[in-house]
């Protein structure tokens, strides 16, 4: 809760009842896969799920947890997991979260696209494609134990079919009207900036510039 404190989604009380510290969320972030070769690229996925399964570590204490989930999640945790361990990771963590919390998880993949743009850059881009369409639809399709994902990136969905099988998307991006005050800076937040700055007389060539 701390998280919020002070913003404006705290001022929606209903929505802070309905969502907030209700459900087990698993937060990811690959901007920082960026590999010279595809064995460096997955040994950073690696260390990545490695953190997100110390941050989970009372999962191999819980009598909840099956045995074999649990040898399973060591060995993740270790950071000695191989290709299709890793493949697998989100949606064995998400199962045994939902065993230990009663709940279904909610799933939140930042920048997704990030090991795509490095493979394509530096030549193993084959391998990470079929890399990510494995995790992405282990976690995203065949996951009774998801609540809902978000990713986020710079690339469409779409692009290369990597969520091939994958259905009930909703994709975003920074010119739909619906979200036009998540993303970037509204009319009323580029006045407000440009007031403090003291640059309130530039405010419609800043616009036309911007148009």
């Amino acid at each position: 809760r701390q998280l919020f404190e002070g913003l404006s989604v705290t001022k929606n009380v209903k929505l802070c009842d309905e969502w907030m510290n209700k459900y087990p969320t698993i937060f990811l972030t690959l901007k920082g896969v960026e590999g010279r070769d595809y064995s460096s690229a997955l040994g950073q996925v690696s260390y990545l799920i490695k953190r997100i399964l110390i941050e989970h570590s009372y999962l191999l204490s819980s009598e909840k947890i099956d045995p074999v989930d649990k040898a399973s999640l060591t060995v993740l945790k270790q950071g000695e997991g191989n290709e299709n361990d890793m493949v697998n990771a989100l949606n064995l963590l998400c199962s045994t979260l939902e065993t230990y919390y009663g709940k279904q998880v909610i799933l939140l993949i930042d920048e997704y696209d990030v090991p795509i743009n490095h493979a394509e850059q530096n030549g193993y881009y084959k391998e990470m494609i079929g890399f990510m369409r494995n995790l992405l639809g282990s976690a995203l399709k065949t996951n009774p134990s998801l609540k809902f994902a978000v990713l986020t990136g710079c690339l469409r969905i779409a692009r290369e079919s990597i969520f091939t099988g994958l259905n009930n998307f909703k994709c975003y991006g920074v010119s739909d009207a619906l979200y036009a005050d998540k993303f970037g800076f509204t009319s009323v937040e580029v006045d407000r900036i440009l007031s403090d700055a003291g640059l309130s007389e530039k405010k419609f060539l800043f616009k036309k510039l911007l148009n």
